[in-house]
């Protein structure tokens, strides 16, 4: 049986260890982190993180292996998400796609593995999403070998988006000592994770109740606290849809 669900309270069991930081282990990664967003019929939104700064091309096309379409030259700051969305996309159809990187002081002409997305199905149509939840990788409750399973297993199932229901990036135990850069390495470190699916899978995220974005936080610190440092992270690296 997949598993999908990291669930407090599951029947699952598993023995729990503690999870250290990954920190953001974009130092040595050569393959630029990419992350599909806001999906809709005709247009959606793709994020790309690198640690270095460079030029991007967006190839893609609706055929595997041929990319008749491409987006201008993006300029991309290390470290900093470079968002574009891709519009004037046929409804109801699978695409796939390439980046083209090339680093600064450099002239390399690079490219990831071959991408794909499928842009909102027809009225009527059957449509397949998978649901994570409770990943908790910041405490002694999450397991990462087994987080990567759940990965794995809803990147084979090739759904058109996935949820994540919250208590990911989070973590409000110690709410008065947790700093700005504490919430951004919180968000960080789950890129590595979540870049292995997110580019081929749009990604969802709700909010959890270890996230800190609650209100009655916002009454510590006139916007110093953790609700507003997660949020502001959160939306930074992760754009979910908006009105």
């Amino acid at each position: 049986m997949k598993q999908y669900l990291i669930v407090k309270g599951s029947k699952i069991k598993v023995a729990f260890t503690i999870f250290f930081s990954v920190a953001y282990l974009m130092a040595s990664a050569q393959i630029p982190y990419v992350t599909l967003s806001r999906p809709e019929d005709k247009s959606i939104t793709i994020s790309i993180l690198s640690p270095k700064s460079g030029n991007y091309i967006i190839k893609y096309g609706t055929n595997p292996g041929s990319y008749n379409k491409q987006t201008p030259v993006l300029m991309g700051t290390s470290d900093q998400p470079l968002r574009h969305v891709l519009a004037d996309l046929e409804p109801d159809t699978r695409y796939y796609y390439v980046v083209q990187y090339t680093y600064a002081n450099t002239t390399a002409n690079l490219l990831t593995p071959e991408y794909t997305f499928h842009t909102q199905r027809s009225a009527g149509k059957s449509f397949t999403f998978t649901v994570e939840a409770d990943e908790h990788l910041y405490d002694k409750k999450g397991v990462s070998s087994i987080y990567n399973i759940t990965l794995a297993n809803q990147l084979s199932d090739k759904p058109d988006f996935m949820f994540s229901l919250g208590d990911t990036f989070g973590d409000d135990h110690t709410p008065e000592e947790t700093t700005s850069q504490d919430m951004k390495q919180l968000h960080l470190d789950y890129i590595p994770y979540l870049a292995k699916i997110t580019h081929s899978i749009p990604f969802f995220f709700c909010l959890g109740n270890h996230e800190g974005e609650n209100g009655y936080y916002l009454n510590q610190h006139d916007g110093s606290n953790i609700g507003v440092y997660g949020t502001n992270w959160r939306k930074y690296y992760f754009p979910n849809p908006v009105p």
